[in-house]
């Protein structure tokens, strides 16, 4: 049906171009703009439905906390437990201030935060003094 709009437009177009009366010429040019637009929305349409998931693949709501659960349930027992600041222990957790961040970093005894200090200038956070 697409194409049958995209047709329609471009009859249209020529027959406003082949018209005498500016009536006939107002018509056409009006019908191959409507028709114009229509084609447009029908390709839209037709790469938007041929895109698309179908609603057998698509999680309810229920589905998704069930699967958010079981993920939050299969975290490895070990990362529960660890130590923070463990030699080797390059993990940064977001709820450690600025100078426990420095301990997670631990690097052959020379650490840096994001803010440019490193652990063996006796933290504070200050720049240069």
């Amino acid at each position: 049906m697409r194409w049958i709009f995209l047709i329609l437009a471009f009859a249209s177009g020529g027959i406003a171009f082949t018209a005498d009366s500016p009536g006939m010429i107002g018509v056409a040019l009006l019908l191959s703009v409507v028709f114009s637009f229509v084609a447009v929305l029908a390709f839209v349409q037709a790469r938007i439905e041929g895109n698309a998931q179908s609603h057998a693949t698509v999680l309810g709501s229920k589905d998704v906390q069930l699967a958010r659960q079981k993920t939050l349930h299969k975290q490895p027992a070990h990362s529960k437990t660890r130590q923070h600041g463990a030699v080797g222990d390059t993990s940064v957790s977001y709820a450690d201030s600025g100078s426990s961040r420095k301990a997670h970093a631990a690097d052959d005894n020379h650490a840096t935060d994001f803010s440019g200090d490193s652990a063996s200038d006796g933290g504070g956070g200050g720049g240069g003094d």
